[in-house]
């Protein structure tokens, strides 16, 4: 086994990112060599079903909780003590996955999330691993919680987040800026009049796209609500997810709006969602954000989570290609103000399309397929 490309679905994101990487393999012609895993799988039921729940419970319902974790963590004595837990825990419920990574010993192990990088670290410190460990840090900003001292390399969103990590103490020659990972199908130009025939939704007119990731996250009715009664010219497009109760809240207003709104559970066409429209309104995730910039899509980022959402909402309005929002009113006014003013919405296609990295993947592979040599600069 020459790459094993590890990922942790805690979140969509980590995933969708390690999905790319292995298509980008494909790509490349080394697809035998390669292993995708959920490293979840190789832990045991409950910590398999804690792990990703415990999460999206903070987010959800105690989010001044969680912002006071992630930024308690970014404290370096506070995260010292908080790493020794984290070990012991995670030595605990992840011997089936050291025994995979010693088994397997592969040459790189690449993570689209933190948790195998701390499994991984470990087990090269303790002499059972010789695996270059890559990681893939997949969002904006760069917490502490992604460092490792065995890492060989950083591969990051943008030359904002390579600054963080040399800040945190991370040598330059380790940090490469390539992109967040995304699906090759998302860098294809698309036939917008098409692929709008094919939704049922007018080819031109303008066209706002609703989602709060895989599970709903955020007051997304209420923002639809506001979208068809305050801009009637404008069509909708929701990404319900997960949220079964957020598509029965949405219903009545479909039955209103049938010429204007198209409701959609969990999707596995984004990209041509996203091709179908003007603007997205949509959570700060960081494989969403990326997604909509290589569409060139103006962002209106949702109520960020306190934490990665809030980093990747602050890099991503600094730059022009999205506007922050914690209110409808503020929504309101946004949206207002993008369709409105034509000079402003170029300006933030403009702004997404420098930020956009369409071959991160792909770019990726071929430094790991190089042997991560770090002389041939970031």
């Amino acid at each position: 086994m020459k790459i094993l490309i590890t990922y942790a679905s805690a979140g969509s994101g980590h995933r969708r990112a390690a999905e790319a990487l292995n298509e980008a393999c494909a790509e490349l012609g080394c697809a035998g060599d390669v292993m995708l895993i959920d490293v979840l799988d190789y832990t045991n039921r409950f910590y398999r079903w804690v792990y990703p729940t415990a999460y999206l419970f903070m987010v959800r319902h105690l989010s001044l909780l969680w912002a006071f974790f992630f930024y308690a963590l970014e404290n370096k004595a506070i995260f010292r003590i908080a790493n020794k837990v984290r070990r012991v825990i995670n030595q605990h419920y992840s011997k089936r996955l050291r025994h995979l990574f010693t088994s397997l010993n592969p040459e790189y192990i690449v993570s689209t999330h933190f948790f195998p990088t701390e499994v991984a670290t470990h087990l090269v410190k303790e002499g059972l691993l010789q695996s270059k460990l890559m990681t893939v840090i997949t969002d904006f900003g760069a917490h502490n919680i992604w460092l490792s001292d065995k890492t060989h390399t950083y591969l990051v969103a943008s030359e904002l987040t390579k600054e963080e990590l040399i800040r945190k103490g991370v040598v330059p020659e380790k940090v490469r800026v390539t992109g967040i990972p995304i699906r090759p199908l998302f860098g294809k130009e698309g036939d917008r009049g098409q692929i709008a025939s094919s939704l049922g939704i007018a080819p031109d007119r303008m066209t706002v796209l609703v989602g709060g990731g895989g599970f709903g996250v955020g007051p997304i009715a209420q923002v639809v609500e506001t979208v068809l009664t305050d801009f009637p010219h404008v069509q909708v497009l929701v990404v319900c997810g997960h949220d079964a109760r957020l598509r029965e809240k949405l219903l009545p207003l479909s039955g209103r709006h049938a010429d204007r709104l198209r409701l959609f559970g969990f999707v596995d066409n984004m990209h041509e969602l996203m091709t179908a429209s003007d603007v997205i309104v949509t959570k700060a995730g960081g494989l969403t954000t990326s997604e909509a910039l290589i569409k060139h899509l103006p962002m209106i980022l949702l109520k960020p989570i306190p934490g990665q959402e809030a980093n990747n909402a602050r890099i991503l309005t600094r730059r022009g290609a999205a506007v922050t929002c914690h209110t409808l009113k503020k929504v309101r006014e946004a949206l207002k103000k993008i369709l409105g003013d034509e000079a402003v919405f170029y300006a933030m296609r403009e702004s997404a399309g420098q930020l956009a990295c369409r071959r991160a993947a792909r770019t990726i592979i071929e430094y790991v397929l190089r042997g991560g040599n770090h002389e041939e600069g970031a």
